[in-house]
Order: structure tokens, then sequence, then C-alpha cells
């Protein structure tokens, strides 16, 4: 096998020959030439490529795809296409199609950056604003100090267009915010579920058949309450109509024991008439008197609206009147 150095020396030789003809040496160094050329625009191609797609890839990661989508297309466009005459080994054009391509990533990074940035500025302002919609202070006064003051150098790095700063700034007020408020979103998110208790004991009530209207109301309630909590991220007001829920599912139930229980003394009503017009008077009128005695201490717990006593002691009377009114018949035969 022949060796560098013999290698080396035939080229020597080659070169030392006297009677080499002019023109083949020429040829010989022109050739020598363009490998070089062809080598390093190569190099110089790969290297462009590899820098246009790394800045691409860095406004990737910054969202460019959100907030530049059209030139994020285009630089990418460009990318592919010098990666083509690449792969043809066309590496001189490709060297300068890449060169455009990382000039135009870079100002796609920068502008990417740039609107991220002012996005995030906006979306911490909105954030600072929930926060004094929930008195933040009051919550964490420390807290919320850091929080502002956060908010200020983050806005200083924006004015001095340093935009990765000023974007890890902005996005720290806002992770900072939803957890000083972390406690109170929870308690109103707590609410929604004290709502759904509510609506299921006016169900256990029966307000479905006796006060529909009322279950219509708390199930508004739930929905206000949600859209507080995750449109407006209004966490104290959330709280507040989780309290008015309350008192309407209240006033709901005791509506509910209200007509139940004239329901239940309108029954008895009607079965004493009859009896009386069966003739319970004559017939079995110490029967008829205890019964309604009985009627009357219902109507007194009604009228001082103990309707849990009536709803409990006024049933039994139901059987008692059927009874009467067969007793009556039985007595008159």
């Amino acid at each position: 096998m022949e060796s560098t150095a013999d290698r080396c020396m035939k080229k020597q030789n080659l070169i030392a020959r006297p009677l080499l003809p002019f023109r083949l040496l020429r040829t010989l160094v022109l050739a020598s030439s363009l490998i070089g050329v062809i080598g390093c625009s190569k190099q110089l191609a790969n290297f462009r490529l590899n820098q246009s797609t790394s800045r691409v890839e860095e406004a990737r990661l910054h969202k460019a795809d959100e907030f530049d989508l059209d030139g994020l297309n285009s630089v990418q466009s460009q990318i592919d296409t010098a990666r083509q005459y690449f792969n043809q080994e066309n590496f001189s054009e490709a060297s300068a199609r890449a060169k455009d391509a990382a000039t135009q990533a870079k100002a796609l990074l920068e502008r990417t950056k740039n609107r991220r940035a002012g996005f995030l500025r906006r979306e911490a302002d909105d954030w600072i604003a929930i926060m004094d919609t929930n008195q933040g202070r009051r919550e964490d006064a420390i807290g919320y100090e850091r929080i502002i003051e956060l908010k200020g150098d983050g806005q200083g790095d924006f004015d001095g267009e340093k935009w990765e700063p000023a974007i890890e700034k902005f996005d720290k007020v806002i992770a900072d915010v939803e957890i000083l408020l972390g406690p109170l979103k929870r308690k109103a998110q707590d609410g929604l579920a004290d709502i759904d208790q509510m609506r299921q004991e006016l169900l256990d009530e029966g307000a479905q058949e006796h006060r529909p209207e009322a279950i219509i109301e708390i199930e508004s309630f739930h929905d206000r309450v949600d859209s507080l909590i995750v449109d407006d991220n209004d966490y104290l007001t959330a709280i507040e109509t989780r309290d008015a829920a309350r008192l309407a599912a209240a006033q709901g139930i005791t509506k509910t024991k209200e007509i139940k229980s004239n329901k239940l003394l309108t029954q008895i009503e009607q079965l004493l008439d009859r009896a009386v017009a069966s003739g319970a008077e004559v017939h079995a009128r110490e029967s008829l008197v205890a019964l309604a005695d009985s009627q009357d201490q219902l109507l007194t717990h009604f009228y001082e609206t103990n309707f849990d006593t009536v709803l409990a002691t006024g049933p039994p009377l139901i059987p008692r009147a059927r009874d009467l009114i067969v007793e009556t018949k039985r007595n008159s035969a």
C-alpha cells in the first residue's frame, strides 16, 4: 500500500519535472483551488443554515407561531429553499439563500420577543387589576408590594428594549398574582360545591314539585358564580354571590315547606268537610271534635311558620279523617 510520504514524494517529483507542460500545471493549480472554494462554500452554507435554523427555533420558543406566524412561515420557506440547494450541492446558491434566511430569522426573533413582551406586559397589567379587584393587598400586603415592584422593573426592561428580562419579569408577575389569590380562588370554587349542595337540599325537600322556580334560581346562582371565577377572576364577588345563593336556597326551602304544609292542611280540611257532610256532628261527634282540635293546632303552627311541625304531625291526621268518614257512615246506617 502506498504511504502518505510516497504520495508526497510523487507530488514533489511531478512539480519538479522540468518537462511538465505549463498548461497541465495551471490546470492542477486551478483544480486544487476549486476544491478549496467548494469546500469553503459548503462549510459557510452549512453554518448559515444552522444559524438561521437556530434563530427560528428560538423564535418558536417565544411563540412566533402566535405573534408572527406569517414571518415565521416566510423564514422557514427561505431555509427550506436554501437546504434544497445544499442537498443539490449548489453550495454557493445555498450559502447566499441561507445568509438571507439568517438575516430574516434574526429580525423574526427580535419582532417575536418584542410582541411577546408587549403581550405579557398587558397581561401583567390585567392581573394586577384582578389583584386589586380582589383586594390583594388585604390578602398579603408584602406579596402585593413585591408584585408591584416587579412589574415596575419589567416595565423598565421593556422601555430599554431588553425583551427577555422583561418577558421573565412579566411572566413572574402573572404567576405571583395567581399564587397570592390562590386561597381566595379556592374558597370561591368551594362555593360552587356549596351551591350544588343547596340545590340537592331543595330537591330533597320536594322543591322540584312544589317550588320549581327555587331550583331555577339556585341554578342561575351557580352559573353566575362559575362565570365570576372563570371569566372575570372576581373571587370576592363570587363568594358574596355564594352567600346570596345560600339565603335564596334557605328561602326556597322555607317556601317549599309552606306550600307543602298548606296542601296538607287543605287535604285535611276537605276530608273534615266530607265527614261533616256525612253527618259526623251527629253520628261521630267525639271523634270529629278531637280531629278538629288537632287541625286547629296545625293551623296555629302554620301561622307561626312552624312548617316542620306541621309536616311532622299533620300526615297522621289524614288516615284519622278517613276513619272518621267511615265511622260516621257506619253509625248512621
